[in-house]
């Protein structure tokens, strides 16, 4: 199933999970692909985004100004049939570490979580910490 991603906001995929939460391999389990160039301004972006049959695509959507929330979507692909949850905004406005979401398995609950602080510049280490300082008072 053809996943579109790459649009002129910027959004971009973090992670694509094979079905049982383990990392997918390009040119086997998936394929990328890029389109059409599109000139529009200071949002001119080229058209791309995945093919994948079986598992999931996890994906920072972001909106259509600067200090928007760039929300992390999850898409699951099962037989050519796509659903998409919207997991959380940014990690480091999120209090404490996400609860898992209806119909997202815990292991591709982690790997999404896992994912997103990997992307951070530290790692994830000021996030961490801010979730672990919440733990004692709950």
């Amino acid at each position: 199933m053809k996943i579109e991603i790459n649009d002129q906001y910027g959004s971009s995929i973090i992670g694509i999970f094979k079905a049982d939460g383990s990392d997918a391999v390009e040119n086997t389990d998936y394929i990328s692909w890029s389109g059409e160039y599109h000139k529009n301004g200071k949002w001119s972006y080229s058209e791309g985004g995945v093919m994948i049959r079986d598992g999931w695509v996890l994906v920072n959507q972001r909106s259509t100004h600067y200090s928007s929330d760039n929300s992390k979507y999850v898409y699951k692909v099962v037989d050519n049939l796509v659903t998409r949850t919207r997991m959380w905004g940014r990690l480091s406005e999120e209090p404490v570490r996400p609860t898992q979401k209806n119909g997202i398995p815990q292991a591709i609950h982690d790997r999404c979580i896992a994912c997103c602080l990997a992307k951070c510049d530290d790692g994830g280490e000021a996030i961490l910490a801010q979730w672990a300082g919440a733990e004692k008072f709950s």
